[in-house]
């Protein structure tokens, strides 16, 4: 079922848009990704609501779309008319490692299926992921995989294209997500203090707010701003993660010397930066203590 028309529509589909915001945003405090950027600028902002850096430097651009009008799915026609095949087609060419991913409220089965069967069920052979995984599975596929061929200006029965067609699909996810503000709550309790539907709203609001459009968030930049909110990670003296784990130990460190900084100020000393500057110029250090001071040799 589509929004209601009008001024209504649009509020809908931004709630849906900063709510899939506020989800990647605990996947990064999670540290299941590595950044996410809201709104990019330039070539990156073709088609493109934000942009994840994942933990292994692969990026993906991605399309929301809450709704298809009043339909109950997309066709590969209704993803050619709205501009998304056009849109992933220039974010796949712009880089050939880029992935692009469409987040909808609404599925398109037959493609989502193609697009998992080329990325995690393929041989990563073109001519054999279309004989047996697109020609000898049904009709339906068969017309899918033309269709998207052809809307993508490639001719199915070309094996060069087909190449091509192959190569955008294994890149391209098809995710359907329903909006459920609950499981988003529940997911933002389990990772943070403070009241569940108070976290989801800072972080919905928090690229507006904070002056964060077109520029990468990063986990520690965004766990600072939540600090200052009251918002803190749970568990953190006991998580295994690598980030919060830093953090404990920074504050342990800060409290065990904070009461013998004189005016709470520490004093700068040459061994410190003579330390740094060599660790910077990837230096081998040997160092001696004598009377107090530290020699690198």
């Amino acid at each position: 079922m589509g929004f209601e028309p009008g001024g209504m529509s649009e509020k809908l589909g931004n709630r849906y848009e900063g709510r899939w915001v506020a989800q990647q945003l605990l996947r990064l405090l999670n540290e299941e990704i590595y950044s996410v950027t809201v709104e990019a600028i330039g070539n990156d902002e073709e088609g493109v609501d934000l942009w994840l850096e994942k933990n292994d430097g692969i990026r993906q651009a991605q399309q929301c779309k809450a709704r298809n009008g009043s339909r109950e799915f997309w066709s590969i026609s209704d993803l050619k008319s709205k501009g998304i095949l056009s849109h992933l087609k220039a974010q796949l060419n712009a880089n050939p490692k880029n992935e692009f991913a469409i987040i909808s409220g609404i599925g398109s089965t037959t493609f989502h299926d193609i697009c998992e069967s080329a990325c995690s069920f393929s041989n990563n052979n073109p001519e054999d992921f279309y004989n047996y995984q697109i020609q000898a599975v049904g009709e339906e596929r068969r017309q899918v995989f033309h269709q998207f061929c052809q809307a993508l200006a490639l001719d199915s029965h070309s094996a060069p294209d087909r190449a091509k067609a192959f190569d955008y699909l294994r890149r391209t996810q098809f995710n359907l997500y329903t909006d459920d503000r609950q499981d988003l709550q529940s997911h933002a309790g389990y990772l943070l203090t403070g009241n569940p539907d108070t976290v989801v709203s800072t972080l919905m609001s928090y690229p507006e707010s904070n002056d964060a459009y077109r520029k990468p968030i990063y986990a520690d930049i965004l766990r600072k701003h939540l600090a200052t909110e009251g918002i803190h990670p749970k568990r953190l003296a006991h998580d295994t993660r690598i980030a919060p784990v830093i953090e404990e130990l920074k504050q342990q460190f800060e409290g065990s010397i904070f009461s013998l900084l004189i005016s709470g100020t520490l004093i700068t000393r040459e061994e410190t930066a003579l330390l740094l500057g060599a660790l910077e110029e990837k230096k081998m250090l040997f160092c001696t203590v004598q009377q107090g001071m530290v020699k690198a040799l």
